[in-house]
């Protein structure tokens, strides 16, 4: 007598489960908060069971890290275009931003997410190191402005910490205030970094075309 083959495990039966199942949970925790989001209906998005669930993520808590941790690998892309740009600092800083909105428009839940759950946490939520991330972007701007300063674009008495923080509040304001419906124009991200350069007092030059 032959016995029939053993059932593979989920990950084997489903290569793109895990993924699925990540995907489906970035909606929920966006929307509901970590404390109302449930296993439950985090198995019934994916549509698998919870037992496949659990395969994949031991916890709750462990989903939601592996949740922070994607959102955060899908914005590399963004930051290795910057790398991959030649130009002026003012150039690559604005293929920055504008990387930022287009994937606030085409992908908006991680951002919705990140944005949530750094401004306005649930308290039930995991402890999850985002001064770590906000440092490496901090790190990343601040190296582009002291090249800046180097070829002349900068003045050397800005404050490049200043500067870097000053951009990056602007960005997650607006991103904020687009996820929460109110639009931002074409143009915003160029707006964003030539008020930047530009400053805001009279006499200050006109923006770049």
């Amino acid at each position: 007598m032959t016995l029939p083959p053993a059932p593979l495990p989920p990950s084997t039966a489903e290569p793109e489960l895990r993924a699925r199942i990540l995907a489906v949970a970035v909606e929920l925790f966006a929307d509901k908060g970590y404390g109302r989001t449930s296993m439950r209906e985090v198995a019934q998005a994916a549509g698998c069971t919870k037992p496949a669930l659990y395969y994949h993520f031991e916890s709750k808590e462990q989903l939601f890290r592996a949740t922070i941790e994607r959102c955060l690998v899908g914005l590399e892309p963004i930051l290795a275009q910057v790398d991959l740009v030649s130009g002026t600092v003012r150039d690559r800083l604005v293929v920055l931003a504008r990387g930022v909105f287009e994937r606030l428009r085409s992908d908006p839940a991680p951002m919705r997410l990140m944005l949530v759950m750094q401004n306005r946490p649930d308290q039930a939520q995991p402890d999850f190191d985002f001064a770590r991330y906000h440092q490496e972007n901090q790190a990343l701007l601040h190296a582009l402005f002291e090249e800046g300063v180097r070829t002349g674009e900068i003045r050397p008495d800005v404050d490049l910490e200043d500067a870097a923080l000053a951009l990056t509040g602007a960005l997650h304001s607006r991103a904020f205030l687009a996820l929460k419906g109110v639009p931002a124009p074409p143009d915003t991200p160029d707006r964003i970094v030539d008020l930047l350069f530009r400053g805001i007092a009279a006499g200050s030059p006109p923006p770049r075309g």
